[in-house]
């Protein structure tokens, strides 16, 4: 007799119209896309871990354009 198998699907956390207030702040998605990975236990680490994303952000110094890595 085969085993029956059973999947449980990560849920939908995705929220476009949050998103849509978050549109064109590179952060403000990054951290929300973050906080959506760290609600499902299945998907975080225990005790944490760590999401990056890279963005195109204005050098304080030379004025020049630089990819900066976000870490949260």
């Amino acid at each position: 007799m085969q085993p029956t198998l059973t999947f449980h699907h990560v849920s939908y956390l995705w929220d476009e119209a949050k998103a849509a207030e978050l549109a064109g702040d590179e952060v403000a998605l990054f951290l929300y896309r973050s906080n959506l990975l760290g609600a499902d236990l299945r998907l975080t680490n225990y005790a944490g871990g760590n999401t990056s994303c890279k963005i195109q952000e204005t050098d304080p110094v030379s004025g020049q354009p630089a990819e900066v890595m976000w870490v949260k």
